[in-house]
């Protein structure tokens, strides 16, 4: 299931309608909600001490409200890693890069798929450790030869790299379903 607000999958359901919404956006969402109350609070304590005034006793002064500490989502070089677990930071760097070249370059539509594939593979809890690591390996390899001039791209290491990608994501249906959405446009990128 996908988040009502981005394209993540979604960890939880919201409210009555039961709102699926992934950890970024209930962050955010939570965040709201406790600016909603600090706000009703206020206005409770302000209308407390207006009757107080007009009755004749003393209100003391609200507290000051603590100050948040808002935590976002890292994003490393394009890619969104939260919730990723333990993971190659120079893989992600090196996928990251590849998407921000192939973005400036023009080649949008593979740099969504690498982008999209890759933090869905990060997010994913039904891979293990290794398996991610093996995957964004083999993406790693896409996204370098992506970048490459067309005449010294190995489309052979790429083509092999991207049926193991396949292979691996195959045990989660909702990776497999992405994948097999994503692969073909990557592959259309090395004609």
């Amino acid at each position: 299931m996908k988040c009502q607000q981005c394209s993540r999958p979604a960890l939880m359901s919201w409210g009555p309608e039961g709102l699926p919404l992934c950890l970024s956006c209930s962050t955010q969402y939570q965040a709201l909600i406790a600016d909603q109350f600090d706000q009703a609070a206020r206005a409770v304590h302000f209308a407390q001490s207006q009757i107080g005034a007009v009755l004749g006793y003393y209100t003391p002064p609200a507290p000051p409200a603590p100050r948040k500490t808002v935590i976002h989502a890292p994003t490393t070089n394009n890619i969104n890693v939260a919730n990723a677990g333990v993971v190659n930071s120079g893989t992600i760097n090196s996928i990251g890069y590849a998407v921000g070249s192939l973005g400036q370059a023009g080649a949008t539509g593979a740099a969504e798929a690498i982008k999209a594939l890759t933090e869905a593979v990060l997010s994913d809890p039904s891979l293990s450790p290794e398996k991610k690591a093996t995957v964004l390996e083999q993406l790693s390899v896409v996204a370098e030869e992506a970048t490459a001039p067309l005449e010294r791209r190995r489309k052979a290491a790429v083509m092999a790299s991207l049926r193991d990608i396949g292979t691996v994501v195959s045990i989660s249906s909702g990776l497999a379903a992405l994948a097999e959405k994503l692969l073909p446009i990557i592959q259309a990128h090395f004609g």
